[in-house]
């Protein structure tokens, strides 16, 4: 009896270990996989890697974002332009 085709991409933790991305919706059991192997990292991780690259510069280059009392206040400047 043939089942449900489920596809995901996992890391290969050991030579026998795989890490699935996403959960299965499937009972624990006994499964056929096939493996291939991808030429790159997921798009998910090439973008978090981005993202901690661009913090890691702004934090060297001295940035200080704004506070919450700065966006505030440009936010009640922005609506009263509106109301005019």
């Amino acid at each position: 009896m043939q089942g449900q085709t489920y596809t995901t991409t996992a890391t290969l933790s050991d030579k026998r270990t795989l890490l699935l991305d996403s959960p299965l919706p499937i009972p624990a059991g006994r499964v056929r996989i096939t493996v291939e192997q991808l030429s790159q990292a997921p798009s998910g991780t090439d973008f978090l890697a981005r993202l901690q690259a661009i913090h890691a510069h702004l934090e060297a280059s001295g940035h200080q974002p704004p506070t919450k009392q700065e966006v505030d206040a440009r936010i009640q400047i922005e609506r009263g332009d509106w109301e005019e």
